[in-house]
């Protein structure tokens, strides 16, 4: 069996991204033969152990969008912009190998690449992670979209439902999605849950009540749905009540630079300039520091599918704040490896916090998180599943498509 593994791109250091890695990694081990594609691969922007590997890219990577402000000129562009991403997704299709038997893709953004894999009868499991935006779930709810947009996304709707009724096989990250895929795209999913990197464990904490002053970490791309603003919220608030404390967040903002100009507008107007620090997309070693010299874990999103950080947090023995309507509660135990919060409520949050200077219930919560974390191996919770059902989907019968 040979499989292609495929993802929209490589230039970032995501939950999708470490989910594809781990599983190459796996199928090396095994020595299942395969091969990785992308549309754009920048090996300073992702995880590092990408260069173990020959991933193969686009010419020149992607085209950078076109945008205007005019009426005409946003929809000239709109069509001028779907058409070059539909030339791109069969110029990677066209770098697939032919002896490939099943493609393994694990985006929102390759629907045409999928149909291509179909016509041309190969296996493909599809693994989501989160819906496609056209579905209006995640980051894409409340979006003020026009009347293009909504035509555009009910034609996207009926290409995924037609995707979905021939592949092989769809596999999810949570069972909330499973849900959503049922509910949307009318198939029965496979939920598969991501694992995280015990190895990089550092053990049980040190508790926090006698520190000057107390570090709080936070990680993820700048989207809206990151819920940042409640976090600066939380760090006012902890210092009207008299603690010290420091925010740090890492994560990339070249994909909404306008919400982290937000942010870090709403930073200078609480005066919280020397508690607050955004540090973008930084490497390896600036980020093993960051996470070395934290306390508290936040990660208070709004909506999200999973959350793998949150594991790699627990993983190196750190208190966790999560929020109740990510995927990842479905493993978590609040109170017990983890405190499970609504994420719009700062009050609550900030309490949640200021509790953790217990030495009793910080190094409960730590222990636990550290041990259960430790149970939640890439290999036993995903990549091996994953490989399962590459080799089920392999031997069953193919559906024809045409």
């Amino acid at each position: 069996m040979k499989v292609c593994l495929v993802v929209n791109e490589m230039n970032i250091r995501g939950g999708t991204h470490k989910q594809i890695l781990r599983l190459a990694q796996y199928l090396e081990r095994k020595r299942i033969s395969f091969q990785w594609l992308t549309r754009e691969f920048d090996i300073n922007k992702t995880y590092p152990e990408c260069r173990d590997f020959s991933i193969i890219q686009l010419t020149g990577g992607v085209r950078k969008k076109k945008k205007s402000d005019t009426l005409i000129g946003r929809v000239l562009f709109k069509f001028y912009n779907l058409f070059y991403d539909l030339w791109d997704q069969y110029s990677l299709f066209k770098k697939m190998e032919k002896d490939v038997d099943l493609v393994n893709v694990h985006d929102n953004e390759l629907s045409f690449f999928m149909i291509l894999v179909l016509l041309h009868n190969k296996k493909l499991i599809w693994q989501i992670n989160d819906m496609p935006g056209c579905f209006c779930v995640g980051a894409q709810q409340g979006s003020n979209v026009g009347r293009i947009h909504r035509v555009i996304n009910a034609i996207k709707k009926k290409i995924y439902s037609e995707i979905a009724n021939h592949i092989d096989l769809i596999t999810v990250n949570v069972t909330k999605n499973k849900r959503l895929v049922k509910e949307h795209l009318n198939k029965d999913a496979v939920v598969l849950y991501c694992g995280t990197d015990v190895v990089a464990s550092t053990g049980i904490h040190e508790c926090i009540k006698n520190k000057k002053c107390v570090h709080l970490i936070s990680t993820g791309v700048f989207f809206r749905y990151r819920n940042y603003e409640t976090q600066v919220c939380v760090v006012e608030k902890i210092l009207n009540n008299g603690y010290n404390c420091h925010l740090d967040i890492i994560g990339s903002t070249e994909l909404d630079p306008q919400y982290a100009d937000d942010i870090q507008k709403l930073i200078q107007e609480c005066n919280l300039c020397d508690n607050i620090s955004i540090h973008g997309q930084v490497d390896e070693e600036k980020f093993n520091s960051l996470y070395d010299n934290a306390d508290i874990f936040l990660f208070i999103n709004i909506n999200q599918s999973w959350g793998l950080a949150v594991f790699e947090a627990m993983a190196r023995g750190m208190p966790v704040i999560v929020s109740d309507s990510v995927g990842a509660v479905e493993l978590l135990h609040d109170g017990e490896d983890s405190i499970i919060v609504d994420p719009l409520d700062s009050t609550v949050i900030t309490q949640k916090i200021i509790d953790l200077y217990d030495d009793a219930i910080y190094e409960k919560i730590s222990r636990t998180a550290h041990f259960n974390a430790s149970q939640y191996t890439w290999d036993k919770l995903y990549s091996s599943k994953m490989v399962e059902a590459f080799y089920q989907v392999e031997r069953s019968p193919q559906i024809q498509n045409g």
